[in-house]
């Protein structure tokens, strides 16, 4: 998830490895039948990264700052897809559609190494936006891994919005994902 944001930035970190070892015409390397062939010629990927970095330069931007990015990008920017950091993706668009959040393997293409049920996903949303706001406050990284109020009840995450942060509609009831107790949702 880190090398997505890095990769994406406006003056890029790090670009992609197997990027580069397919537009060189570096030889595939096929293990169990995946071709997992990347570059690791130093001076090649010194070179991409400045194509791709432009008339920006090389990325000046600070380590809280990559990480205060990292936050908000999936607190707010990221809403559905693949997070993947080589291209083409190997998910299609019918097993995107089962997944809200979907991490793919680079050495397995349409592996999703997240498999994020649709509760966690709303509450993994809700802790991006957390740590996003004690940074923005000014807090210590050890805040971030002080332990949260319960789902949904955190004042610096802001309110469970379906569609926005959260899945349009909740699970099925009787799911065992929700349990409805005093018409407020808590976690089973």
């Amino acid at each position: 998830m880190l090398l997505h944001v890095l990769q994406r930035r406006p003056s890029p970190v790090v670009p992609s490895l197997q990027d580069i070892a397919v537009a060189n015409g570096t030889p595939a390397l096929y293990l169990s039948g995946v071709d997992c062939r990347f570059c690791s010629d130093a001076e090649e990927i010194t070179a991409t990264l400045q194509e791709q970095q432009g008339d920006l330069g090389q990325n000046k931007e600070s380590l809280a700052a990559l990480l205060f990015e990292f936050f908000r990008f999936f607190s707010y920017e990221y809403e559905h897809g693949v997070i993947a950091i080589r291209s083409p993706s190997g998910i299609t668009r019918d097993e995107e559609g089962r997944s809200f959040f979907i991490v793919e393997n680079p050495f397995e293409p349409g592996k999703d190494v997240a498999n994020i049920e649709v509760r966690l996903y709303t509450r993994l949303r809700e802790e991006f936006r957390r740590a996003h706001a004690l940074l923005a406050e000014g807090a210590s990284l050890s805040s971030l891994c002080e332990m949260p109020p319960a789902p949904g009840l955190d004042p610096l995450a802001g309110p469970i919005l379906p569609g926005v942060n959260a899945p349009l509609c909740p699970p099925a009831k009787g799911s065992g994902l929700w349990r409805m107790s005093e018409s407020k949702r808590s976690w089973d």
